[in-house]
């Protein structure tokens, strides 16, 4: 999804660009706007859990960007990565861009934070070590 959002800005920037780069007989192309908080029905992720050499899947429903809160689905392969995710009931995502992973009760079961770009980097609990990627 990041790519699609990147490839629309890029397209974006070039027809804007346009008449300058090709003179002044190019007529006027009207830009459209990106709505950045778009409904999306689920994201997919990829759980691994450093030393172990099966991921999990981790999937978010009824995900809203407003609102940065989804129902979270994991797969039954998860618990074997680490027996306390089965409590894990929602993702958010706070305010410094950190996933949480939430159990009905509130607690933070697991949180990663925004590594290098790639994957989302468990912060808590500090053991295992685990790594979130968009599937």
């Amino acid at each position: 999804m990041k790519l699609v959002f990147a490839a629309a800005i890029g397209a974006i920037g070039t027809v804007g660009a346009m008449p300058s780069l090709v003179g002044r007989d190019v007529p006027h192309v009207e830009t459209v706007a990106v709505h950045s908080g778009m409904h999306v029905d689920s994201e997919s992720y990829l759980l691994r859990v450093v030393g172990k050499d099966q991921p999990c899947s981790v999937v978010l429903r009824d995900a809203s960007h407003a609102e940065k809160l989804a129902r979270l689905d994991l797969a039954p392969a998860c618990a074997g990565l680490f027996d306390r995710l089965v409590e894990a009931q929602f993702w958010l995502e706070d305010r410094e861009g950190d996933i949480l992973f939430v159990a009905d009760d509130g607690r933070t079961v697991a949180q990663f934070f925004p590594g290098d770009g790639v994957a989302y980097e468990s912060v808590k609990p500090a053991r295992p070590l685990m790594m979130l990627t968009e599937e």
